[in-house]
């Protein structure tokens, strides 16, 4: 089968709009990617952060409860010496 002139020339046209659209979704693949790359990286510090946050939660509630008893503590020495005097 033969193809004219102007059938030739816009296939090649039409192969040429393919070539060009698959480069600019490759460009623009490329850019996704380091999007994502970029929010991925950022995700893993936002989670670093949030367990030290927690770890911090912990230690300051195991120093409040802590803390809490040595009141309750001296509470009861101050009511033991009041009792007493």
């Amino acid at each position: 089968m033969r193809l004219s002139a102007n059938q030739n020339a816009k296939m090649m046209k039409e192969i040429t709009d393919y070539k060009q659209r698959i480069e600019s979704n490759d460009r623009e693949n490329e850019q996704l990617k380091g999007k994502i790359n970029k929010l991925v990286s950022e995700n893993t510090g936002l989670g670093e952060e949030v367990k030290a946050a927690q770890e911090s939660l912990r230690l300051s509630s195991a120093t409040q409860a802590k803390l809490t008893r040595e009141l309750n503590e001296l509470r009861s020495r101050v009511t033991d010496n009041n009792t007493e005097s």
